[in-house]
């Protein structure tokens, strides 16, 4: 299990790394930010509902093909239970930035878990339609523990 999780990390980081890296990005703001989070946030609202109802369709309908690779139903399944050990329920977010990346739009969140009341969610989009997941990155101090 904890294997699995570890290759499903990796593979995202590595993708996040390859956005980072290439690109420090452009903050959006005002009328931008509010176009992007139009479409972004109902993407969000799926995930998280379907991270709490512990239903990979849901979670995942809305994920490219790489997301879909390196986020299947096992890996998801161990993440969850990670996820449900460490930080408990998902609760509630709220934007702190949004930025776009080339192709994407990295939209960051400070979220409030369970028994984890400041974690860090990073959630890259595509840009272009279909708009598709395209990374997705927790970071807490109980993460990290």
């Amino acid at each position: 299990m904890k294997k699995r999780i570890l290759v499903s990390l990796v593979l995202l980081l590595l993708v996040g790394m390859a956005l980072a890296g290439c690109n420090q990005g452009r903050a959006l703001t005002g009328d931008e930010q509010t176009e992007v989070l139009s479409y972004t946030e109902p993407i969000a609202d799926g995930m998280f509902s379907g991270l709490n109802a512990n239903n990979y369709a849901e979670f995942s309908k809305d994920f490219g093909e790489t997301m879909l690779v390196g986020l299947d139903e096992a890996a998801f399944a161990d993440t969850k239970a990670m996820l449900d050990s460490k930080l408990g329920a998902y609760q509630s977010r709220e934007v702190t930035g949004v930025a776009e990346i080339q192709e994407n739009i990295l939209v960051i969140y400070k979220a409030v878990f369970e028994t984890a009341p400041e974690v860090t969610i990073r959630l890259s989009i595509s840009a272009a339609e279909p708009h598709q997941v395209t990374g997705l990155w927790f970071d807490s101090p109980e993460l990290r523990k």
